[in-house]
């Protein structure tokens, strides 16, 4: 990634911003490097958790984190606290859509 990645993710935001969805930073993390987990918040109890991976090289792919790509929110909650505390650097973003799409992937 050429840009760091704090300004990779602003610009994303910004975006959203224009549309008006809906997303909360749910912990902010380092300027450049940190790893990035993604809520998708489907508003039913349920959600998706994502992670933004680097593959062949340069290209930047988002994978499930948990087996189960849609689950209930306590076990993904519970994710993202052990990750906030385990890496202080990660990067989280929950979006609520109820397609469950990845705004980030456009």
């Amino acid at each position: 990634m050429s840009l760091p990645l704090s300004l990779w993710i602003e610009a994303h935001l910004r975006r959203l911003n224009q549309t008006g969805q809906a997303y909360y930073i749910l912990h902010k993390g380092a300027y450049d490097g940190a790893a990035v987990l993604l809520k998708i918040n489907l508003l039913n109890g349920t959600s998706k958790l994502l992670t933004l991976m680097r593959v062949d090289g340069d290209q930047l792919v988002w994978s499930p984190v948990l087996r189960d790509e849609i689950m209930d929110e306590s076990p993904i909650s519970d994710y993202v606290t052990r990750a906030m505390h385990r890496d202080p650097d990660v990067w989280v973003v929950e979006i609520e859509d109820r397609d469950g799409r990845n705004p980030f992937d456009l």
